[in-house]
């Protein structure tokens, strides 16, 4: 009997351990976990802001993608559009609903599909990445940098630092293989750290 209550305690111990949110975050019913981090007018520069508030506190973090709709019951009182991790940023998609990926590390190859809660006619071909409106319930596609107000970011928990975010890696085919590996189309560049500057293309691959 002290054993089965030893093992039920356990086992209670580790369930509320994969549930349980940090402090300062948010836990949806579905247990996603969600932090307000402030506003950006960029995709990237909000996908940054999670990297950074992750470092700052010891957490893994990123841009909260298609579990965006936890905001919804979240924050009810909230109405204004929020960036998101959903992107065709990988693969171009335009107006196709399903094939968009997410910024979400432990799922590197999920991709929306077509039941996907897109807004109505959406997406339309409005940019590269998807925002979402608590309002309306539903994704839209939009640019990567916003022309009008800034948008709200929230970041998703994940796990500690320390812990093994994903033992997936990356090859050329996959999570897709690609068919182009220089990408053209200058609203689609995506994020990066810094650029190259090199004479060749052989000197920039070695780099």
């Amino acid at each position: 009997m002290c054993l089965i209550h030893h093992i039920a305690t356990l086992l209670l111990a580790v369930k509320l351990g994969e549930t349980a949110c940090p402090v300062n975050f948010n836990e949806s019913q579905s247990g996603v976990c969600v932090t307000h981090v402030g506003v950006s007018k960029t995709f990237c520069e909000a996908a940054e802001k999670c990297e950074e508030y992750g470092k700052s506190v010891g957490l893994n973090l990123f841009l909260v993608g298609r579990d965006a709709t936890a905001i919804a019951q979240l924050f009810p009182s909230r109405q204004s559009a929020i960036w998101t991790g959903v992107n065709q940023l990988l693969i171009y998609r335009d107006t196709k609903r399903d094939g968009w990926y997410d910024t979400n590390p432990k799922t590197p190859a999920y991709t929306t599909g077509k039941g996907f809660s897109w807004g109505a006619a959406q997406p339309e071909g409005n940019g590269p990445v998807a925002v979402y409106n608590p309002k309306e319930g539903r994704f839209f596609d939009h640019p990567a940098i916003s022309k009008l107000a800034s948008l709200d970011v929230f970041c998703q928990y994940i796990g500690e630092r320390s812990s093994t975010v994903s033992a997936v890696k990356f090859t050329t085919n996959f999570p897709v293989r690609l068919t182009d590996l220089v990408q053209t189309n200058s609203r689609f560049l995506g994020c990066f750290l810094g650029v190259i500057r090199s004479s060749t293309k052989l000197k920039c691959a070695m780099r």
